[in-house]
């Protein structure tokens, strides 16, 4: 008797703590927001691009605000894709100093009682002249929440009508083999048809061998992207 109200009561109290957390999400509806400050270039002016990818893991680490100050200042990078950022009068303060930029965001999910979203963002000294997202259609289970792609697109100098178009990926994790391959199709489906050069990038949770062939597979054969091979030493 005494062992099943103490089981009673440990589920009473996990599932008051649960409601504590999943009663005060709001899901996204993928709507982009843009954000300007200084003046950003209007066209992409030089065939080379400095690229910073970056999970900032809801900039959890107390070193984040250092490092990031250290990686952007000067304007080190042209373009800047971050997952799990956070926005809120605190984080949102490294992404603002820095001189002549874009940035484009989507939440993934905002605390209802807190001035805190999350979500994927792209920084970029280019202006877009397009923003979009896709969410996934399935969620991963326990917290009950989906990923974000973020898409961009930049005019090129000397290229008439010919665009740029930048993926930000969080791609969907802790599902089956199966249900990851649709959502990676899903983001294929989005970017093969474009006109003009493809920058894809993000955090693809690609941590199986299977899942790593996968994206492989669909990215080149249905797209016909080359795959960037990042030397050690600029792996984090």
């Amino acid at each position: 008797m005494v062992a099943s109200i103490f089981s009673y009561l440990k589920k009473g109290i996990m599932s008051s703590l649960l409601c504590l957390f999943f009663c005060n999400i709001a899901w996204s509806n993928c709507d982009v927001s843009q954000i300007q400050r200084g003046q950003p270039q209007q066209l992409i002016q030089h065939p080379t691009l400095r690229v910073l990818v970056w999970n900032i893991q809801k900039a959890k680490s107390k070193h984040f605000l250092s490092d990031f100050h250290s990686l952007s200042k000067n304007g080190a990078y042209d373009l800047i894709l971050l997952q799990e950022a956070v926005f809120d009068k605190k984080y949102s303060n490294p992404y603002l100093e820095i001189k002549s930029y874009s940035m484009s965001m989507v939440d993934n999910f905002k605390l209802l009682f807190s001035a805190n979203h999350t979500g994927v963002a792209t920084l970029s000294k280019f202006t877009p002249v397009e923003s979009s997202c896709i969410k996934t259609n399935k969620k991963e289970p326990l917290v009950g929440t989906g990923k974000m792609s973020l898409f961009t697109r930049y005019p090129i100098a000397g290229v008439s009508g010919v665009k740029l178009l930048v993926a930000n990926v969080h791609a969907i994790n802790f599902v089956s083999t199966a249900a990851y391959t649709r959502e990676i199709k899903q983001i294929v489906k989005r970017i093969k048809n474009h006109k003009g050069p493809i920058l894809l990038a993000g955090d693809f949770n690609t941590w199986t061998s299977d899942r790593l062939k996968i994206l492989v597979s669909l990215v080149k054969k249905k797209v016909g992207l080359k795959e960037i091979k990042i030397p050690e030493e600029y792996r984090k």
